[in-house]
């Protein structure tokens, strides 16, 4: 169990900072050891049992956005019984709970999604990640393999926020994981929640002509990091 991954995401979406949590992710995967891996999570049976994942993280977009930078950031990772859902309340190891599990279908929908990514990565998302530096309001990593790249750009702060793009990376060619829109990497963008990008060229596509990634993100999901409306 990635227990220092974890504390550092916990604290990421508080007053902690992003390159305290690529110092977990490193420090982990060093010792982790050849032919193993960290099981990382937003939340478990134990964590469950004292607050949802909700609560931890600000709201259901914050959630979803832990879960993000979680599920890229390498080893296994875990959705742990109804945080799929939303579910906004601590879990019980000592009575039963009922759920429905329909109640909230747009925050299953994204996990689905995410997952999706997920599955269509699996052949470069386990090579080890580049981390860029935002101001540390930021998590940003790129991972690259096969020829194939993927870069994973998250907001944990309940705001909008301003980022410049690595002078490395500004002007890739891309395509957005989730919407299927292509763009071309500005150098500043704005963004809410989280971005997860292809190379343009994993889709078969390489335009000449691709529209500026502050024109497709304006507006992204409509809530903020932490679940706000």
């Amino acid at each position: 169990f990635g227990w220092k991954y974890q504390d550092a995401l916990q604290k990421l979406f508080g007053s902690g900072a992003a390159s305290d949590l690529y110092s977990a992710i490193q420090t982990e995967n060093k010792l982790a050891g050849a032919g193993k891996q960290w099981l990382r999570f937003t939340t478990n049976h134990d964590q469950a049992s004292e607050q949802s994942p909700i609560a931890k993280y600000g709201g259901e977009k914050g959630a979803i956005a832990a879960y993000v930078i979680t599920a890229f950031a390498g080893g296994s990772t875990l959705i742990y019984s109804s945080q799929e859902i939303g579910y906004d309340k601590a879990l019980s190891f000592f009575k039963v709970i009922l759920m429905e599990w329909i109640t909230n279908p747009s925050n299953l929908a994204e996990y689905k999604t995410i997952m999706k990514v997920y599955d269509e990565t699996a052949s470069y998302r386990t090579s080890a990640p580049k981390f860029y530096s935002c101001g540390n309001l930021v998590v940003m990593y790129y991972k690259n393999s096969q020829g194939k790249s993927l870069l994973v750009v998250v907001n944990p702060k309940n705001e909008k926020v301003n980022v410049k793009a690595p002078i490395e990376r500004a002007g890739d060619k891309v395509v957005d994981a989730i919407s299927g829109a292509f763009a071309s990497l500005s150098l500043c963008f704005t963004f809410l929640i989280f971005l997860i990008y292809y190379d343009a060229t994993v889709r078969g596509r390489n335009p000449e002509t691709l529209g500026s990634t502050d024109e497709l993100l304006r507006g992204l999901r409509g809530k903020t990091a932490k679940g706000g409306s």
